[in-house]
């Protein structure tokens, strides 16, 4: 099957187009690792590293297992920290929302923690705690397990109350409540707040 000349031309200008853009990408990648080695071989850029160092660097940790054992400890403080996040927030949620003593004791601390600038408090807690697989873990906890509290409760608390009246009149026990009325209707904000929490892990 032959082209016409209009076809050829729009093929043509097609692959012109995308040969310009990534041109444009390439270039722009190579003025931002020129800046950065500008910017890095400066003498009073102590703390920004050139790419001429940073990469014999990479490569020789990547060489050595150090950079996979440091990221497989992090993970795994990661999903430890987030386990613990999820039992604990989602344990606390609940008793907030159906407690009127947690909401009274526990609820205005909840607030204020979540609505604070939580990395504000990780050098502090870092002096205190220390930075070894206790403290990370700490740290992640503390960091993740608000969100999941406050979307539990607000899950917990925005289920209808006549579904809750009508479990009742069919001779549902507590128990059997929170199981098969509660905690399925809840169930959308506490994905909210464990999507929210690992992000924050």
């Amino acid at each position: 099957m032959e082209l016409t000349t209009g076809q050829a031309s729009r093929m043509s200008e097609a692959v012109k187009a995308k040969l310009m853009k990534r041109g444009l990408r390439a270039l722009s990648f190579l003025v931002f690792l020129a800046l950065w080695q500008w910017f890095g071989s400066r003498p009073d850029m102590f703390a920004l590293a050139p790419p001429s160092e940073v990469i014999p660097a990479l490569i020789e940790a990547l060489r050595s297992g150090d950079l996979v054992r440091a990221a497989a400890g992090t993970l795994y403080t990661m999903m430890i920290g987030y386990l613990l996040a999820v039992v604990v927030g989602i344990v606390i949620g609940f008793a907030l929302a159906v407690s009127a003593w947690a909401k009274n004791a526990i609820e205005p601390l909840v607030n204020a923690a979540y609505s604070s600038p939580m990395a504000m408090f990780i050098p502090i807690l870092g002096v205190y705690i220390g930075l070894d697989f206790g403290g990370r873990l700490f740290l992640v906890v503390i960091w993740a397990v608000f969100v999941i509290i406050v979307n539990t409760a607000t899950g917990v608390r925005e289920v209808p109350p006549s579904l809750i009246e009508m479990a009742r009149s069919f001779g549902l026990k507590r128990w059997d409540i929170y199981r098969k009325v509660i905690f399925p209707s809840a169930l959308p904000y506490v994905l909210v707040g464990l999507r929210l929490g690992a992000g924050r892990a």
